[in-house]
This record gives C-alpha cells, structure tokens and sequence, in this order.
C-alpha cells in the first residue's frame, strides 16, 4: 500500500513531478542512493549466506526501497505543498469520507442494509456540489435524477436475498416495460434527431429482444408451473437472445451515450432471462443511476460548456495516455479523482451483491437457469449463475470507461486509486480471517478476504474487454465485414 501510494504521487500527481525534476537536478543526490545500495548488497550476502528463500529477500530489501523514497520525502514535499496551496482541507475532507465509506463498505459484507447508507450518503452529492464548490450551473433534471435512482437503488439491499422462491411475476412486471420506455426517453432525448436509420433499427432489434425474453420468462413460468416442463421453443428463443444480445451492441456507433444505451439493452434482454424474482427491476434502477453517474461528472468537469456530451466518441477521446511526455497526455489526478474510484469499487460491489447475499456467493440459486434447461448439468448451469453476475458488472466498467474519457483521466491513474483502496479493505479481511468457530464463520471470513483480493485482477481483465465492448465496431457492407 505504501509503495502504491508513493507511485500514485510522484507519477500522477503535479507535486511528484515537480518533485521529480528537483531531485533529478539536485547535485546531493548520489551519494544517499550509494550508501542505500551498499546497505542493500550487504543485506543481499547476508541472506545468500544463510541459503535463505526467495521472500527472505522481498521482506527485507523491500522496507530498504521505502526507506529510501521516504529519504527523498516525496510525501512531507506533498503536505507541504497542499498547505502551500491552500488544499489540505479539500484533502482532509476527500480523505475522511473515502475512508469512512470503505469502512462502512468493509462492514456492509456483514450487514447488507449498510450498503444503503452508502447510497444515502451519495444522494446527497448534488447538494454537496452546491454548497461546497457553489455550482450552481448543474442541471436541475439531472441533480434530482442521481439523488432519486440513489434512493431507489438503496430500498434492495433491505429486500430478502434472491433464494429459490419464484416470483415471475415481478420480471414480467409492467413497471420494468415502463422503465425501459423511460430510459429510452431520457437517452435519446438530445441524439434521437442525429441518430442514423441503422442506429436507429438496432435500438428497436434489441428492444423486440427485451420484449421476446419477458414472453419467453412468461411462457417458460407457466410451463413449469402446470409441471410440463420446458417448452423446446422457449428454450431455442432463450439461447438466442443470449448469442443475439452482448454481440449487437458491437454493432453500434461508438459514441458514448449511444454505444452504453446498446450495451445496457443488449445486456437487459438475457439477464431477465436469468431472472427469477425483482432482478430485472433492480438492473434497471442500476443503469438508471449509472447514466445519471454519467450525467454529473460530466457537468461537474465541464463547467466551461466546452465539450457536448452527445458527440464524445469512445474511439477518440478515449485515447488518454499516462505518460507525461506523450501528445494524449491530458492531465495529473485530481481530489475528484478519489470520488470516481470509490463510486466504481462501490457499484461494483452493488452490481455483484445488490440482490444477492453478500456474506457468500452461494445464494445464487440454479433455479435462474429454468430458461435455458431443466436437466442436472452443473458446469452448463455454473457458466450461466457467473454469466448472470458478470452483466452488470461489465456494465458499470464500462460505464466506468466512460468515465474515464469524459474526465479525460488516465485510466492507469483511476485503477492505482482503486488498487490502493481495495488493498485498505483486504487489509481489514485479512486481519478478519478466523481459524476457529464454526466451519461457517471461518469459511465466510476467508471468502470475503479471496473477494476482496481477487476483485483487482477480475477488474483488470474486464476492464480490457471493456475496451472491445466500447471501442470496437462491427461494420457490416455488402462484401465483407470490417471489425474495428
């Protein structure tokens, strides 16, 4: 963690490179750095000589680098500066609210209901804005919009967790049809006029595909209900609305508002499938508030009025670099920047857990794969329950990355953030773990320490496929087909 932080400020932050050019034309520089490697080479025969094993070497060498960088006092140089600047209450106020929500985040893995505090806390960031930055240009649609789907999004996790009991009344509901009329109605108020015919008829494709899936729930319900098992043509439907909708979207245009509506249908149709109780209700009133996310960091950022929101392309103003000295190189992290990487830990973990238990993953029931088959097949019915969990959380990176390219941040810079604040809660896992009690206890303290763990290589590994979903573009002519 602590190296973490020290990379995060001297390569991403304007004080680590001023400090960085002080250092490099400093003339005392040299001789602090061979009395280090002296120390390091000594430890290193010290080691060899005691035929020790490799992490003997990661252990004691490493505290010797951190030794030395604090040597250099990047991070006194940093405190001075923010004091310098007048910032450090920016800083204080960024910092306790960061930590008090990753504490309520660790707790919440116990109590599912603290999620909603959380999301409570959020609501209010329309208000915050207002009096703490006296933005007053924001739009008032928008403030009421984030501060509602907060809201709205905070009554699941006070919902039982999704068991075996059935409920397909409540996916077929008609307040998820008119949730979808209202999403469209709100994303395509501004771009419907400039959007292409081809546009135009894969909206409506992907929107018979919703419209197929809640028949197909309905038809496969009854079904099973008169004991008649699965009808073949809902099952042949259900296996073709999932081949048919995660591959659409890549037809869309790559503009950001257009590409993530396409991607939030294409991801809705099979989810409903996947739907055994108030899933779909709970997807929509998420990709509500990740548009409204969408919304507010694109006001709060443009307050010049410089860029239009419609015409971002993921395609070219995605094209944001980390290194200093390259053309794309936009700009250093700022204290919003810790904001943004706390709201996509959170989501995500919202996205994972908001209908499920959150103190184990086995409360994802084969009940939701009904249908798609009815026969025992536990691999077939594995891939699905992850499938089911994996859709909103590539909706909410995605929605991420297109974070990432309206505040034109370096999206090496955001994932160190995340990095730095998924390590302080595994931290607390770890020192949670338990080796007595009960088999329960001690196999759900372990559990929430591998989620916690794990969920920075998941990230990075969906956060590329991200990058094919928003990015590319399947283009189809009358000779051939062009994959972008």
């Amino acid at each position: 963690m602590s190296y973490t932080l020290y990379l995060l400020v001297l390569e991403h932050t304007e004080v680590g490179q001023a400090r960085t050019a002080h250092l490099a034309t400093s003339q005392n520089t040299r001789a602090p750095l061979y009395a280090f490697l002296a120390v390091g080479l000594a430890v290193t025969f010290l080691l060899y000589v005691q035929s020790l094993s490799v992490m003997c070497y990661v252990y004691c060498l490493l505290p010797l680098l951190l030794w030395y960088k604090s040597y250099q006092g990047l991070l006194s140089h940093a405190v001075r500066s923010a004091v310098k600047n007048q910032t450090v209450r920016d800083l204080a106020v960024s910092l306790l609210f960061c930590v008090a929500g990753l504490e309520i985040v660790i707790q919440s893995f116990y109590h599912r209901e603290l999620l909603s505090l959380v999301l409570l806390a959020m609501s209010a960031w329309p208000v915050a804005r207002l009096w703490w930055y006296e933005d007053v240009n924001g739009s008032k649609v928008t403030a009421v919009g984030w501060s509602l789907t907060c809201l709205l999004v905070a009554v699941y996790p006070f919902l039982p967790v999704v068991r075996k009991e059935t409920q397909y009344n409540l996916v077929i509901h008609y307040k998820c049809r008119n949730k979808i009329i209202f999403i469209i109605k709100v994303v395509n108020r501004k771009s419907a006029a400039d959007a292409l015919e081809d546009f135009i008829m894969l909206i409506f494709s992907q929107i018979f595909l919703v419209c197929l899936s809640v028949v197909t729930v309905k038809l496969t319900s009854d079904s099973i209900t008169r004991r008649e098992g699965l009808p073949l043509v809902c099952q042949l439907s259900s296996w073709f609305i999932l081949g048919c909708g995660p591959f659409l979207p890549m037809m869309c245009l790559t503009n950001l508002r257009a590409r993530l509506f396409s991607l939030s249908l294409g991801f809705f149709a099979p989810y409903l499938l996947l739907s055994i109780t108030y899933e779909g209700l709970f997807i929509v009133s998420l990709f509500s508030l990740l548009y409204f996310w969408l919304e507010m960091e694109y006001e709060t950022n443009n307050r010049s009025g410089d860029l239009k929101f419609e015409q971002v392309d993921f395609r070219h103003e995605g094209l944001v670099k980390d290194n200093i000295t390259s053309p794309t190189f936009s700009r250093h992290l700022e204290l919003s920047d810790l904001r943004r990487a706390f709201f996509f830990i959170f989501l995500v973990l919202i996205a994972f857990f908001g209908t499920g238990n959150i103190a184990s993953i086995n409360s994802f029931d084969p009940v939701s794969v009904y249908c798609f088959l009815t026969v025992f097949n536990p691999f077939l019915m594995g891939s699905l329950l992850m499938l089911k969990n994996v859709m909103p959380l590539l909706i909410v990176i995605c929605t991420f990355r297109g974070v990432h390219v309206l505040t034109s941040t370096p999206l090496r810079s955001l994932f160190l953030i995340v990095l730095l604040m998924s390590d302080f809660m595994g931290l607390h896992f770890f020192f949670m773990v338990k080796d007595y009690g009960s088999w329960l206890d001690i196999g759900t303290t372990i559990s929430h320490y591998v989620i916690v763990m794990l969920m920075n290589i998941f990230l990075l590994v969906f956060t590329g496929l991200s990058h094919g979903l928003t990015c590319w573009r399947i283009h189809w002519t009358s000779r051939r087909e062009k994959i972008y």
